[in-house]
This record gives structure tokens, C-alpha cells and sequence, in this order.
């Protein structure tokens, strides 16, 4: 298992040493400096390829996590936002934002949580825990507290899944996202009851008056966080999104690595330098 990882790990053009200059994660595959600088056109074919193979290495990844998400969670999201069974059987799970794709920024997690009009949260720790939260409305900015009384906390334990609802009578402190405090749900200013840092980088949760004493799957301590996602409940699926990726942007259009009228124009890109550079090498 070590070997397989060390080889992961080299550079797929030498494989005698690491990728210190082109890494794709989802594929764990790169290239060294070194290859780069001495194999430019190598490297460069090599780099248009592996642009298909991480998208569908991606594709498999996040498609893995929505089965699970449609499996355990699906279900409770629409009964909070009063669905009944055919409405709930159509409605689908569309990931708007990954911290791990997209990167750690709060500003675009907040800019994916206004486009969507209910979503789960879904926190991935360094440690393999997973948990978060439902929010059945649109994200709000600003430091003021937003959402209802159908917004829940939820826990990976297991093969189960813990739902934790608010308790009656609870003050409206449910969802809040902010540069100050990031992102809380439940609680009070700096003690919610699932919070996650402004940069997006650790979680906490806490018991709170909102949500009481979450049970077994209470970690007081904060702990790294792998990914922050932000899956939309799309119960329309005939409703395009507007906030999309540039992976599905492109989807749908002609690309000059697919076949086609286009694809004597993959032959073009790059070439004038590629012709100076392998001058310069040879």
C-alpha cells in the first residue's frame, strides 16, 4: 500500500520524483518542475488529457457523496419543507458549492446559499466525520440570524444518521453566516450549535438552546475540515440554476478535445510555443 502511494504520489512523465508543478486531486496524478521545463510538450499533451480524466474523476466523486446525501438525508429535506411522496420522489440534490472545488471562501459559499431556496449543508472533517445542517430558505448576509423552525442539524454516525430539530419554544437564532463569525447554526454569537470558521477551515458543535445537547454526536473541540459543500433541494428539477460551475457550463458545449468541426483546433493551441520550446531543446 505504501509502494502504490509513493507512485500516486511521482511524477507520471519520470516517476522519480513528486509532482511539484501540476497536481490534480481528484486523480492524485501530476508532474514534476523538472519534466515541465524539460518535456514542455510532453507535459502539455499529457495536461489537456488529464483535464478529461479528473472532470470524470470528480464527476464520480461528488456523485458518490449525492447517493448517500439522496439516500439518508433526501428524505427529512422535504418532509421539513412539507413535500409530499411524488414531489419528494422528483426532487433531486445539486451540489452549488465544494470548499475542496471551489476553494475556501466564505463570500462564495454565501453567494451559493442566496441562489438556492432550501439546502443541506454538509460538513466533511479531516478525521472522516460528517455532519451539518438543513436551511429551508435562502441564505442571508449581514450579522442577523435567518431561517426557521424547519431548519435541523444532522450527524454521521455509523451506518445512521441522527437528525437533531429545534426545541419548541427556542429563541429564532438558526442560521447565520458572516465574515465575523462564519458560518453558525443554532446557539448564540460564538457559541452555535454547529459552527464552521470564516475561512472554512475548522468546525466546531456545541449543545445549544436551540438544538439541546446533540447526543453521541457532540465534538466540542474544533476539528479540520477536509470540505464544506452546499447541496440545493431542487424540488423542480426543470429549473436551471444560475450559479454553475465552469465544468457545466461547458457540458454542453463543443469542446476542442471532443471530436468534431472542432477538432483540427486542438492541433493549433499551443503550438507556436511548444515549436520554441522544443528548439530550445534540442
Amino acid at each position: 500500500a505504501r509502494c502504490a502511494e509513493l507512485w500516486r504520489r511521482a511524477c507520471v512523465l519520470c516517476s522519480r520524483r513528486a509532482t511539484t508543478s501540476i497536481l490534480y486531486p481528484y486523480t492524485g496524478r501530476g508532474v514534476c518542475v523538472e519534466c515541465v521545463i524539460v518535456r514542455p510538450a510532453e507535459a502539455e499533451r499529457w495536461r489537456r488529457a488529464q483535464v478529461v480524466r479528473e472532470h470524470a474523476a470528480q464527476e464520480r466523486h461528488f456523485g458518490a457523496i449525492r447517493r448517500r446525501l439522496e439516500h439518508e438525508l433526501k428524505g427529512e429535506a422535504c418532509a421539513a419543507l412539507g413535500l409530499g411522496a411524488p414531489a419528494t420522489a422528483d426532487a433531486q440534490l445539486d451540489l452549488r458549492f465544494s470548499s475542496e472545488r471551489d476553494g475556501r471562501s466564505l463570500s462564495a459559499l454565501q453567494r451559493a446559499g442566496s441562489d438556492t431556496v432550501a439546502s443541506l449543508l454538509v460538513v466533511l472533517a479531516d478525521d472522516g466525520a460528517s455532519f451539518g445542517a438543513f436551511v429551508p430558505c435562502r441564505w442571508e448576509r449581514g450579522d442577523r440570524f435567518f431561517g426557521d423552525s424547519r431548519t435541523f442539524l444532522w450527524a454521521a454516525r455509523g451506518a445512521a444518521v441522527d437528525i437533531h430539530r429545534s426545541r419548541a419554544g427556542c429563541a429564532p437564532n438558526f442560521v447565520h453566516a458572516s465574515e465575523t463569525h462564519g458560518v453558525g447554526v443554532g446557539g448564540d454569537l460564538g457559541l452555535f450549535a454547529l459552527s464552521v470558521s470564516p475561512d472554512l477551515v475548522t468546525a466546531r458543535q456545541l449543545p445549544s438552546l436551540t438544538f439541546g445537547s446533540l447526543g453521541g454526536a457532540l465534538s466540542t473541540s474544533r476539528v479540520f475540515v477536509k470540505d464544506v459543500q452546499l447541496w440545493a433541494v431542487v424540488v423542480d428539477p426543470t429549473v436551471r440554476r444560475r450559479g454553475q460551475s465552469s465544468w457545466d457550463r461547458d457540458a454542453g458545449s463543443r469542446s476542442v478535445l471532443e471530436p468534431g468541426e472542432n477538432k483540427l483546433m486542438l492541433e493549433f493551441v499551443g503550438m507556436e510555443r511548444e515549436i520554441a520550446m522544443l528548439r530550445r531543446h534540442t
